[in-house]
């Protein structure tokens, strides 16, 4: 975590980058006024390996000129900017395939620099995704109650619809508010403390062609 202050509170760019000894993802950030900023300020970069993700957390950037980013390098995939509950900012690198990560900050300009290497253990099954929802957990397979429906939209007003499905029939249904859709995208969370068993489909969206759906066996 790099506690110093910067006068970085706007996400500019992201870029992914591939040269012969790593993949490099660039999070390039700017100033009110909307110039290169000069200092990151305050973040903390965790490695999400469960999830296949690395997650860069902005505490002190609430704006951003771009939403998301599709790189489909070997390492790292495509990326999404997303709006906290406490309404700052992170970003997600979904990765493409097993790696090590590093972080390197620069100043003058303020850019996040995450270099991957391949290597490490194996992830897990990519995140089920459309244009418009992301789905971080429960991935297809095998699952348990409490089922905790975690992710990412940009569904009309953010809202999002949690379903079960078994045998055609919906058994379970939650609708809840993402924390944004327009400037970034909302996360997202909706926890089933018990529910129907067996194999069930798990549909997330706001009833639109672009819905998320997952095919579980519940415990």
């Amino acid at each position: 975590m790099d506690s110093r202050s910067g006068d970085a509170t706007r996400i500019s760019g992201l870029n992914g980058v591939q040269d012969r000894e790593c993949d490099r993802f660039i999070i390039s950030l700017a100033t009110d006024a909307g110039a290169p900023a000069t200092s990151v300020g305050r973040t903390r970069v965790v490695f999400l390996r469960d999830l296949g993700v690395v997650r860069v957390f902005l505490p002190d950037v609430t704006d951003t000129n771009i939403t998301d980013g599709v790189f489909e390098l070997p390492l790292i995939d495509r990326a999404y900017v997303v709006r906290s509950a406490d309404g700052s900012l992170y970003v997600d690198a979904h990765l493409g395939a097993a790696a090590m990560a590093r972080t390197v900050v620069t100043e003058s300009p303020a850019q996040i620099i995450v270099e991957l290497d391949p290597g490490g253990p194996a992830l897990p099954p990519v995140a089920a995704r459309s244009d418009l929802v992301v789905v971080l957990t429960p991935r297809e397979g095998r699952a348990d109650y409490p089922l905790i429906v975690t992710g990412y939209s940009r569904t009309f007003e953010a809202n999002v619809v949690v379903r079960l499905i078994k045998a055609d029939v919906v058994a379970e249904e939650r609708v809840t508010m993402a924390t944004d859709y327009l400037s970034a995208w909302g996360e997202f969370t909706v926890t089933l403390e018990t529910g129907p068993q067996g194999k069930l489909r798990l549909t997330v969206g706001d009833d639109a062609d672009q819905d998320v759906t997952i095919n579980l066996v519940l415990n």
